[in-house]
């Protein structure tokens, strides 16, 4: 089972302490997922955190690490209606605390098929 890789050091220097964050890593969603959770806490209240190509891992198998977990598509669309989800890795108390910060999230579709952005506004 896929745990989430906490960084308590991390967190505790930095909480409360970035504006922006953008997530551009490999695409993985396994890795999509444990940067959402690892680093939103670092940001702040009328902050943003991008996703950049968040849809990789529905178009390229390859990426699709965890094929029972939630996608990116949905996560962005449940967190948006603020609606509770099924996850082994978001819990319950963690959703919680996203919807009760976040204000808007957005999601682009860029130049080509698989260069899509989203955004979480808090």
């Amino acid at each position: 089972m896929f745990s989430i890789v906490s960084t308590p050091i991390f967190v505790s220097k930095y909480k409360f302490s970035f504006d922006l964050i953008i997530d551009d890593a490999s695409h993985y969603q396994s890795c999509i997922i444990e940067n959402l959770c690892n680093f939103l806490p670092a940001l702040k209240k009328d902050g943003s955190y991008i996703i950049e190509d968040y849809r990789q891992p529905e178009i390229w198998n390859e990426k699709m690490d965890l094929p029972n977990e939630i996608n990116i598509s949905n996560l962005f669309k449940f967190i948006g209606e603020k609606k509770l989800f099924e996850s082994n890795i978001i819990n319950h108390s963690f959703q919680n605390d996203i919807f009760n910060r976040i204000k808007h999230v957005e999601t682009f579709h860029g130049d080509t098929h698989a260069s899509d952005i989203g955004i979480l506004k808090f």
